[in-house]
């Protein structure tokens, strides 16, 4: 890490720690997770990115996360690490400041500016930024004194690093952390920067804290009113950590239903089988408990079944009751409840008058091995169609979840629906039921939809009333509460946004943009459990080189697509529409003919498509068929073939006639059933 940026700061600094050692810290404790660490891997695929978050913790003095997961791989291997990272705490200076510059993929983006950004009410986001230079502070300086500072070393030549209008300086000095960019005249606090962004907040079991759950997927404690909302622009919202005041739990979420769950109808052992907990969630929320949690004041005691929460001896015979499977809010708890089954009717028989022996249960979710078998005893073939069944009834445990179901649902929906459920994690389950309960999804399309969503949905908790929410919000968003009717507020406050005030709690909506994901129609071949009736086909426009576009009906595989671009695909959205071009990944490499030109808004070439490209349709994260109207527009936009040359040092399409004999040559592979992708020139040779 050492050499990718040169850190040397100016002559006569003095700095404990270099940051270069930083890094170097930082990629050697990321090493060491990834080889030991199977979660951490999998949690973190980006090496590099993640290197900088943990280079970022330790120059802020945030070591307490980095501790936690070093002490997660078991036995003394991490006890070395651990030692240097304690030795850094005690020679690092707690005084210190840091710049971080834009990135220089952002900082090609002209007119970039944070004045602007914050105007829109968007916030500084931290991602665009590295950190370039930390030094430390023998007595408190303000931004501008640091920024002068900086200049005064430019100009004499002393420093490396080049200041620039849109860097963030962030000082830590006597335990307070505070982010600053530079205004027209003076610096302006930023303190999302420094901040945790939040995905899901609510009242925790301990005296004036909050749970948080970040959009980093960790789990905080920390103080309400220092979660802020731009409630305008809807986006996300952060926890101004200028105070050093949240304190980091867990990077394991189910640790947030711990900290603000006020208890379960289901005893620890029945919530292990239904797979809400697993006895290693158990395990670390004692030790928490006896841990970080010590320190703050427990205001209620979560239970079980009635029962207090309680680790190793958690196996108690809990007598098992109906009314036991829902609590008191009528919110089902089991996940059971949420797995179904369905009465599935064959109907040529049922019409026949066979209404005895022509319908049989299927239990959600299934496998293609027990649906065969379901169709083969009420005599449809392993291919049947849905039109060819129907669903007479369904037996589920939740009422609200029966409502989506219809008479008429295919058996691969049906799954999708089902499996989708069960691969919610908890706290995910909690907001799907409470959208259920508020009347959400009206069909099994929006209720799968409301899966893919869960960022869009909010849950408010302890709220009986809207004067509650009211208030809540009122604290949230940091307003003047003289003379608010907070009922009022609260009401209106909810219209708005979408809120629903259930038993106990408000469900928010429109926190995210809402991706709807499923059509009704495209079911990703993950969930399908039936036999196709035939290959799935789309309708597409193919775009060779030196030829007019053509339509196609291809399969809707990656093997079709790769086989009309001859190799590997990339696919780009170039076009408003809802359209993909998809083109040979290695085309420009392999010397592929030159084939369209791509222009921006202002009629400006700013990409060449080499070697033939498919223009498909868009449906959710799936390819599918032009309608006529894109066949059309896309037909006429690439009616042309084009040629490119260099006239004054600038590369030029020129509009041709297509070539007669190309549209011969592929008229007659297509004849003999050859269909071979186009003849490729021969690659350069790479010099090592």
């Amino acid at each position: 890490m050492a050499d990718e940026k040169d850190f040397r700061e100016p002559d006569g600094a003095t700095q404990d720690y270099e940051l270069d050692e930083v890094f170097e810290l930082a990629f050697e404790i990321d090493a060491f997770l990834r080889a030991h660490n199977l979660k951490y891997r999998t949690k973190f695929p980006m090496e590099q990115r993640q290197r900088e978050i943990l280079a970022d913790k330790m120059l802020e003095s945030d070591t307490f996360y980095i501790k936690h997961l070093i002490s997660s791989v078991l036995g003394h291997e991490g006890d070395a690490l651990m030692n240097r990272l304690n030795a850094y705490e005690t020679e690092f200076r707690k005084n210190q400041y840091s710049v971080y510059h834009l990135k220089s993929d952002y900082d090609k983006k002209c007119g970039y500016s944070l004045k602007s950004e914050r105007e829109k009410g968007n916030y500084i986001n931290k991602d665009m930024y590295e950190i370039v230079r930390s030094e430390p502070l023998e007595q408190y300086k303000t931004p501008m004194e640091i920024d002068v500072g900086l200049m005064i070393n430019k100009a004499a030549g002393a420093a490396v690093y080049q200041p620039d209008l849109r860097d963030i300086i962030v000082i830590n000095y006597d335990g307070q952390q505070k982010a600053y960019f530079k205004g027209l005249k003076e610096y302006t606090e930023a303190p999302e920067f420094t901040g945790v962004h939040i995905t899901s907040a609510a009242l925790s079991n301990y005296k004036g804290l909050t749970a948080f759950l970040g959009k980093d997927g960790n789990v905080y404690l920390g103080k309400s009113e220092r979660n802020l909302y731009n409630s305008e622009k809807k986006s996300l919202p952060f926890y101004n950590n200028s105070d050093n005041s949240l304190t980091f739990i867990s990077d394991n979420k189910k640790m947030f239903s711990f900290l603000c769950g006020s208890g379960w109808v289901l005893s620890q052992s029945e919530m292990i089988e239904n797979g809400a907990f697993t006895k290693s969630d158990y395990q670390e929320f004692a030790e928490l408990q006896k841990g970080v949690l010590s320190k703050f004041e427990p205001i209620r005691e979560i239970t079980f079944n009635g029962e207090p929460f309680n680790y190793p001896d958690y196996n108690r015979n809990i007598e098992q009751t109906a009314e036991k499977q829902k609590n008191e809010k009528g919110v089902l708890k089991n996940m059971n409840d949420y797995k179904f089954a369905a009465f599935i009717v064959n109907r040529s028989e049922y019409d026949n008058g066979n209404r005895e022996t022509s319908g049989t249960e299927l239990s959600f979710p299934t496998d293609a091995e027990t649906v065969k078998r379901t169709f083969a005893e009420i005599g449809l073939p392993e291919n049947a169609s849905p039109d060819t069944y129907f669903f007479d009834d369904y037996a589920c445990g939740n009422d609200d979840l029966k409502k989506c179901l219809t008479m008429y649902e295919s058996v691969d929906a049906l799954n999708y629906f089902a499996m989708r459920i069960s691969e919610l994690e908890d706290t995910e389950m909690t907001v799907f039921q409470t959208a259920l309960k508020a009347g959400e999804c009206k069909n099994i399309t929006d209720a799968i939809n409301i899966t893919y969503n869960m960022e869009y949905y909010n849950i408010v908790d302890n709220i009986s009333n809207w004067a509650d929410y009211g208030k809540y919000i009122a604290h949230r968003d940091m307003l003047d509460e003289r003379n608010m009717n907070y009922e009022e507020y609260g009401k209106h406050h909810a219209y708005d946004h979408g809120g629903y005030l259930l038993d106990g709690i408000v469900l928010e909506t429109g926190w995210t943009e809402f991706d709807k994901v499923y059509d009704g129609k495209n079911i990703p071949d993950e969930y399908r459990v039936t036999v196709p009736t035939e290959p799935q086909k789309m309708t597409v426009l193919i775009v060779p080189p030196m030829q007019e576009p053509y339509i196609k009906e291809i399969s809707t595989g990656l093997e079709a697509l790769q086989k009309e671009v001859g190799g590997r695909i990339e696919v780009v959205y170039p076009f408003a529409e809802p359209v993909g071009l998809i083109c040979n990944d290695e085309g420009k490499n392999e010397r592929m003919e030159l084939n369209r030109a791509l222009y921006d808004a202002e009629d400006n070439m700013y990409d060449i498509i080499a070697g033939t490209f498919v223009l498909a349709g868009l449906s959710g994260d799936n390819f599918g068929s032009l309608d006529k109207d894109q066949i059309k527009q896309f037909s006429e936009r690439f009616a042309k073939p084009e040629m490119f040359m260099r006239i004054n040092g600038k590369i030029t399409a020129v509009e041709v006639k297509p070539s007669i004999k190309a549209k011969l040559d592929r008229l007659q592979k297509e004849q003999n059933n050859t269909d071979k992708p186009q003849p490729q020139k021969k690659p350069r040779e790479e010099t090592l």
